[in-house]
């Protein structure tokens, strides 16, 4: 049972959750994935006496991202994309127009990652598991038994493969890797929707074929 602290920020157009994770006893935070500029997490850590030490971004698309440069401007927040979503953050106004927006500020990140970049919340290590099929750069994080899984697995349903750098037979490998590594009690935060478990979900896909 992992002593991690998990806070839901959900904020709209899209309904996008922002996930914070705090570790008491080191008193860090990590947010995964910064969909709005706000400073409603900002005074969630404050309120904990943590700091938070970095965004990791689950994937490159706008609805997870817009909020980066403000946490970046206003708090300075250093914030991580998997190495092959990046292209997606730099050509960001090619994909606005799903929600109707406008043109959207580039986000600015610190530096990328891949499977083998090491992080770590307090002393608890957060495993970067690849799990592309949604977008090229897709990616789940794992601390405890706690997973991050962005827009690749949603309760009773995945993401999306029909967008730029979609792949149905990537996402297909993906789900079949999440199930074979992760024992049903793993709980999983998705970037849409309500939270679930491996366990929940591992019947729903035909994965081993």
């Amino acid at each position: 049972m992992s002593n991690l602290i998990l806070k839901d920020f959900i904020f709209p157009p899209l309904n996008n959750h922002n996930y914070l994770v705090l570790d008491p006893e080191s008193k860090e935070a990590v947010l995964f994935d910064c969909s709005v500029p706000n400073d409603e997490v900002i005074k969630y850590v404050e309120e904990q006496g943590a700091i938070l030490k970095m965004i990791l971004l689950t994937h490159g698309h706008f609805d997870h991202v817009m909020g980066v440069n403000y946490f970046w401007e206003k708090h300075h927040i250093p914030t991580y994309v998997h190495e092959n979503d990046l292209p997606l953050l730099q050509d960001i106004n090619s994909y606005t127009h799903y929600a109707s927006l406008g043109k959207v500020e580039i986000p600015k990140v610190d530096g990328t990652f891949n499977g083998n970049t090491v992080f770590k919340l307090g002393n608890h290590p957060i495993r970067i598991m690849e799990t592309p099929g949604h977008t090229r750069g897709c990616c789940c994080f794992l601390m405890d038994d706690i997973l991050i899984s962005g827009d690749t697995l949603f309760m009773g349903t995945y993401g999306r493969t029909d967008l730029p750098t979609s792949s149905a037979e990537a996402m297909r490998q993906s789900l079949k890797r999440l199930f074979k590594e992760l024992p049903d009690t793993t709980k999983v935060y998705p970037g849409h929707g309500h939270p679930t478990t491996i366990g929940a979900e591992r019947g729903l896909y035909e994965v081993e074929k």
